[in-house]
């Protein structure tokens, strides 16, 4: 229900008090492409010569009419074109640059679109972050990638150039500053002194506590940390 009409109540249902004014004088009910305008552009002046049966179509025509229009000068070729208020209004209000433009053309003059890296130029920003030492989240934050796709090019470089890839790429910030560790089996934190080492993977040191090595880690090279 649109709101500002008068409303009537009939059989536990709300109608619009305009529409069945206007099923009395016709005789007939309305159908649902049909819009009934107040001329005098008052919801509440239910007064049949205030009314004009159209469709949508025509209704927002009638409307447009009467709309107020302004003139706005493009930032970029200072051609003057004409806006309506409420447009401009709520475009200026969800643009993050404020600016308006007569045409895309002239927009993407100044404001170009951005242009996504292909997958060349992603693997070539993942491998020079790792020949300067970086880690995943350093990778991701310093090319603007998504962490995600940084790992899916690892995995890639890792097949074809295994030696560029060291334990410290996939070592985690919050474990370096606040020097924390967890088990890579259930998850949790673990004390100092009180967990193995195992270097038996490509991507990194893996800790283990001892219930999850008693559960059997047949693979891995266990050395106790001291």
């Amino acid at each position: 229900m649109v709101e500002g009409y008068k409303q009537i109540m009939i059989n536990g249902k709300n109608r619009y008090e305009h529409r069945l004014i206007m099923e009395k004088y016709l005789g007939r009910p309305l159908l649902s492409n049909e819009i009934i305008h107040h001329k005098n552009k008052l919801k509440k002046d239910n007064r049949i010569d205030n009314f004009e049966l159209t469709d949508h179509i025509n209704h927002r025509k009638i409307h447009a009419r009467y709309a107020e229009i302004i003139n706005i000068e493009c930032q970029n070729c200072n051609k003057i074109f004409q806006l309506r208020k409420k447009d401009y209004e709520y475009r200026k209000k969800i643009s993050k640059n404020k600016k308006f433009f007569c045409s895309n053309k002239c927009k993407n003059i100044l404001l170009p679109p951005p242009r996504f890296k292909g997958n060349i130029q992603l693997n070539k920003d993942v491998i020079q972050g790792l020949k300067e030492g970086l880690r995943v989240y350093e990778i991701s934050k310093k090319y603007k990638i998504k962490r995600t796709t940084v790992q899916y090019h690892l995995n890639k470089i890792k097949k074809q150039n295994p030696e560029l890839i060291t334990t410290n790429v996939f070592i985690n910030s919050r474990r370096l500053k606040e020097n924390k560790y967890w088990c890579n089996g259930c998850k949790r934190y673990l004390e100092k002194n009180s967990f193995y080492k195992d270097k038996s993977t490509i991507y990194g040191i893996h800790y283990h506590c001892k219930s999850c090595m008693k559960g059997g880690n047949e693979n891995a090279k266990i050395q106790k940390n001291n």
